[in-house]
């Protein structure tokens, strides 16, 4: 006769999505902690590519385009233009809807 593991397929599969979450959170701690490598990084490519173009272009204007796209690599802008609106309307008209069906309840 065969005795029951304690830690269970259930017990596992918990903790082992537990073990990935913690996982990923140091890989993502681990790139934002390598900012300024990626940045340099970055630097020196994008140096490179306008070397091998012929354009000349200060360091300074490269660190203030670099950091100006950084800064806004991580944000949300609402998407614009008539199919967002369509979008939007859509969304209002199925929202109405079921505030009308609730209210027929």
């Amino acid at each position: 006769m065969r005795t029951r593991d304690p830690a269970g397929l259930e017990d596992s599969l918990v903790v082992m999505d537990i073990a990935d979450r913690m996982r990923r959170r140091a890989d993502t701690l681990d790139q934002a902690s390598d900012y300024a490598a990626r940045r340099q990084a970055l630097h020196q490519r994008l140096s490179r590519l306008y070397a091998a173009q012929g354009i000349e272009i200060d360091s300074e204007t490269l660190d203030r385009a670099i950091e100006q796209h950084l800064s806004r690599r991580l944000t949300h802008r609402p998407a614009r233009g008539p199919a967002a609106a369509l979008a939007r309307a859509y969304v209002r008209l199925i929202g109405s809807a079921g505030d009308a069906a609730e209210s027929e309840r």
